[in-house]
């Protein structure tokens, strides 16, 4: 009796902790999120030059529409240049995102601006490592930076805040299905002595045995 009462408070318990972790992971992942999101736009930086010599001033705009992406994961940037000059120029644009898979692969874009015009060079880029990182854009004197925050996409390794969540789903079920095949075993070994016992009872008092004991004279 007392083994049946510890399977089923287990197996309840399994299904409580299955049902709180698997309603909390959403949530926990969501603020993981919005943390990291966080985290990676604090690296934004740019710095717009003031020189006086011709194609030296250059707009950067740098768009990162994800900031969180798991690892191997591709996104494509998207980077304006616009030359604020009034001559016609021939500007370079270098992307540095060490930890990051580029395609194209080369770093260095050549765009040629008209006056005042404006032109859009993407990258596809694909990261190889776990953490926070910077990609840094420069054209002519001018630069600009983003940040983005690379994670494991199977939410164990490294260890994020959702990680403790996906452990208690899986503790919870392996300890309900651990408690259900406990109670089915418990339930299988207490219905055989009752059986054998009933089964000897039918052949001590079976007609058959009785027909056959030989009459007095």
């Amino acid at each position: 009796m007392r083994a049946s009462i510890l399977t089923v408070v287990g197996a309840l318990a399994g299904v409580l902790i299955l049902v709180v972790a698997t309603l909390a992971v959403y949530g926990t992942a969501l603020h993981s999120f919005q943390t990291l999101d966080q985290q990676a736009r604090a690296q934004d930086k740019g710095v717009a030059s003031t020189s006086t010599q011709p194609c030296s001033n250059p707009r950067i705009q740098v768009s990162a529409p994800i900031r969180v992406l798991p690892v191997s994961q591709s996104e494509t940037i998207r980077t304006q240049v616009t030359n604020q000059d009034n001559v016609e120029c021939d500007i370079t644009l270098s992307l540095v995102a060490a930890t990051f898979k580029l395609q194209p692969a080369d770093n260095q874009r050549l765009v040629q601006l008209e006056p005042t015009q404006s032109s859009t060079l993407t990258w596809s880029v694909t990261p190889t490592a776990v953490g926070l990182f910077t990609l840094a854009f420069t054209a002519g004197n001018a630069s600009q930076q983003i940040g983005i925050s690379v994670v494991s996409g199977n939410g164990f390794i490294p260890i994020q805040p959702q990680t403790f969540d996906y452990v208690a789903i899986f503790f919870g079920f392996l300890l309900t299905i651990a408690c259900l095949f406990a109670w089915q075993r418990w339930i299988h070994r207490s219905n055989v002595p009752e059986s054998g016992e009933a089964k000897s009872k039918a052949f001590v008092l079976s007609p058959g045995q009785q027909n056959s004991t030989p009459a007095s004279p």
